[in-house]
């Protein structure tokens, strides 16, 4: 259907047609679910530093050194806790796209519904009109959203992999750094 350039003119055009309609639709809960995701994309490189602090206790305690049991249960406590926050940004994140889903196709059935209204009535009696309006109205808004939904999913990926290839990188540089001052 379209190619190479074309595809990502069309594409290019719908996100500029699709963020300011969403914007203007509910500004806040668009900043609210990028926010969130943001958030979300930073929790596993959170978590990887609790998981290290958990295992570096656990094994000065089975070194011998028993004063580490205390701390060893409060990073297991936190990483728990950590886990629990992470499901629920999850949960609280479907939420928000849900309820956002719902206004931006509300908002978008009403413009199709306002513009209809204005149409001359000689229009309702072609048949291919009813096509055209019923692939219209079949939830483009939401199929829309769910495009926009991917490439933030997809920048959430990005964010983690820096941040673990950031993380990953100062820990290479605080081991090498102890290696070559010895």
């Amino acid at each position: 259907m379209y190619k190479g350039e074309n595809r990502n003119r069309v594409f290019t055009n719908l996100l500029a047609r699709l963020i300011p309609f969403i914007w203007k639709t509910d500004g806040t809960a668009f900043s609210l679910l990028l926010s969130v995701r943001i958030l979300e994309s930073l929790l596993p490189a959170g978590q990887i530093l609790l998981t290290q602090q958990l295992v570096d206790a656990v094994a000065r305690l089975v070194g011998g050194d028993a004063s580490q049991l205390r701390l060893a249960a409060m990073w297991l406590g936190l990483q728990t806790l950590a886990f629990a926050v992470q499901q629920w940004i999850k949960a609280v994140s479907q939420v928000w796209l849900l309820k956002l889903k719902q206004k931006v196709q509300y908002k978008a059935d009403l413009l199709i519904a306002e513009k209809c209204q204005k149409l001359p009535f000689i229009y309702y009696e072609d048949p291919s009109y009813y096509d055209r309006l019923q692939r219209v109205s079949q939830g483009m808004a939401g199929r829309g959203l769910n495009i926009l939904d991917h490439l933030f999913q997809l920048f959430q990926g990005f964010v983690t992999i820096f941040s673990l290839v950031f993380l990953l990188w100062s820990t290479f540089t605080l081991f090498w750094a102890s290696v070559s001052s010895c």
